[in-house]
């Protein structure tokens, strides 16, 4: 719900000086460098260090770097490339195509769907995918919903 004191909050907000946003803006520029097959994983942290990327406009300039861009498709676009977030998008393509045909047991089902969308929002700043609690808790939901469908739906044929 939107009231005054979300807009007021909204109206505050400089990207320019965001943190996030300059880690966003070096994501994109790396990938921008190198858009077919990326700069390979985990090394982000290397290369937003490059002088090349001394003049990206924001007003915390200092941070520009991290271990990660803190957003997983731009880390997957910086790190892989275009190839990589081709093979991403296509896998979660097919596992929502995979909950989705699973139509026995739909509340089981559905609150692993709830999480990938959680953990896949582009809306939200993310831990890095390769390295943390992200792809760690993607594989957890991926582990449920594979035993979901082998365990519940196989034993009850």
């Amino acid at each position: 719900m939107i009231n005054r004191y979300t807009i007021n909050i909204f109206s505050d907000l400089n990207y320019d000086n965001s943190s996030y946003f300059k880690l966003f803006k070096s994501g994109i520029e790396i990938w921008k460098d190198n858009k077919l097959i990326g700069i390979g994983l985990k090394q982000f942290r290397k290369k937003c260090a490059d002088k090349r990327y001394d003049d990206i406009k924001s007003a915390l300039k200092s941070i520009r770097c991290a271990t990660h861009p803190h957003h997983t498709y731009i880390e997957i676009l910086s790190e892989t490339g275009l190839v990589g977030l081709l093979i991403f998008l296509t896998l979660i393509y097919g596992l929502f195509k995979k909950i989705l045909t699973i139509k026995k047991y739909e509340n089981f089902i559905r609150l692993p769907m709830i999480s990938i969308i959680i953990i896949f929002s582009p809306f939200t700043p993310t831990g890095s995918f390769f390295t943390n609690m992200t792809l760690i808790h993607f594989s957890f939901v991926l582990t449920i919903i594979f035993m979901l469908e082998e365990k519940f739906f196989n034993s009850f044929k």
